[in-house]
């Protein structure tokens, strides 16, 4: 799955419940996280910027700790596709990282990435790939679904 980067700082510094269920599927290996080269960069620039400035107000070593393992568990993408479907030209890295590694699913709380689901059926069109742009809740509740239709 790919992650933006909000979700990731709403999981660590934000106390978000629904992001921080993300980081617990992925230490129970129900999901692996997926980055390009610019997936990666802006999560380190951002990470780097959020320790600085919350330094002192939370337990940084347990939180560098929990950022070490997602990067080192995640699979990385070769990034190959340039695409212009969101608003803001800087998210559609995200997009060309689910279509260069075939990634299902996109979380994000960002309205402009949100926004790239009315390009949905462009996207298979053109790159022979569905992909779910979903909160980090309604991926939860997709878990939940799941869960309870393979039983």
């Amino acid at each position: 799955m790919v992650v933006d980067t909000n979700v990731f700082i709403s999981a660590f510094f934000h106390n978000d419940k629904s992001a921080q269920a993300l980081l617990r599927y992925s230490q129970e290996n129900k999901i692996k996280f997926c980055f390009s080269k610019d997936t990666n960069d802006e999560l380190y620039y951002i990470f780097g910027e959020m320790i600085e400035k919350f330094f002192g107000s939370f337990k940084t070593a347990k939180i560098m700790e929990r950022f070490g393992r997602l990067v080192y568990f995640s699979e990385k993408v070769e990034h190959n596709t340039k695409t212009n479907y969101s608003e803001d030209k800087s998210d559609n890295k995200f997009i060309d990282c689910c279509i260069d590694g075939n990634i299902k699913y996109l979380i994000s709380k960002d309205f402009h990435i949100g926004n790239v689901r009315d390009f949905e059926k462009e996207i298979k069109k053109e790159h022979g790939i569905e992909i779910k742009i979903l909160s980090p809740l309604q991926f939860s509740m997709e878990m939940l679904k799941l869960k309870f239709t393979t039983k």
